[in-house]
């Protein structure tokens, strides 16, 4: 089978800064949302208890995150909001804190396969971002010697992806904010034989009415907890595709309006 034409993506058109982020700021930024990741992964449930050995342990691992960022040259990447999420104490986040950087391990995959560390999963399944911390060599040597030994893909790479991305994140806050999830939306363009899909993603999963599809079913069939899962997963996918493109030059500027 003869390989599809690549579709242009409109979103590269308009409101783009001429070249990426430095590696090195893209590198910071992943490792930023690794230890992100990390910091809302080691948080126990509201209500919990820590006894002195547990407490101590998690304060060191979030100590040895900022000091691992700074020995590396990468302290630059979080903002100072962000420094204070990875400060902050084990059982001392609140709820809004941990929603907010609740997708920064799907950001950090995002990072990773841009510069060719990992592919992405499906549209429809969590990164592990644990495994993706791995991939970038998160507190290891091989992370610390990633900003000179990175190559990010192309932009056309990374404007076909933003393109399925925008239409996943769109139909997906249609279908959350839509009594009744609004009316089936044909996706079609994005199938597996119609779109170039670049190496290393996953293509849309199309279900038979030609819409979405969530874990093998149509989103319309989805429960309003798949639904939001979904959405949050892929906010933090388009998010960082843009900062990527370079839709703003600080990470918390992206805008994600449709």
């Amino acid at each position: 089978m003869s390989t599809p034409p690549r579709l242009p993506s409109s979103n590269l058109q308009f409101g783009f800064l001429p070249a990426p982020p430095p590696l090195s700021r893209i590198v910071a930024r992943a490792m930023t949302c690794c230890a992100l990741a990390q910091r809302i992964e080691i948080e126990p449930p509201p209500g919990t208890v820590l006894d002195d050995e547990t407490r101590a342990g998690t304060d060191d691992l979030l100590e040895l995150s900022l000091e691992w960022l700074e020995r590396h040259g990468m302290a630059a990447g979080p903002s100072a909001a962000e420094r204070g999420v990875l400060q902050t104490p084990a059982g001392a986040l609140d709820g809004t804190t941990r929603e907010r950087h609740a997708a920064a391990g799907e950001a950090a995959a995002v990072i990773a396969w841009s510069l060719r560390c990992a592919p992405l999963p499906p549209f429809d399944a969590d990164a592990d971002a644990a495994a993706v911390a791995t991939a970038l060599g998160w507190l290891g040597d091989s992370g610390a010697a990633l900003p000179t030994q990175a190559r990010l893909r192309n932009r056309e790479d990374l404007g076909t992806y933003l393109d399925a991305v925008s239409a996943v994140h769109w139909r997906l806050r249609t279908a959350a904010t839509t009594p009744g999830g609004g009316d089936p939306v044909s996706l079609a363009r994005w199938a597996v034989d119609r779109y170039s899909w670049p190496e290393g993603i996953t293509p849309l999963e199309i279900a038979a009415d030609g819409d979405l599809a969530l874990g093998g079913r149509s989103i319309a069939a989805a429960t309003p907890q798949e639904l939001y899962a979904a959405l949050r997963r892929i906010r933090g996918r388009h998010h960082a595709t843009l900062w990527l493109l370079g839709q703003a030059r600080e990470w918390d500027a992206i805008d994600l309006n449709l």
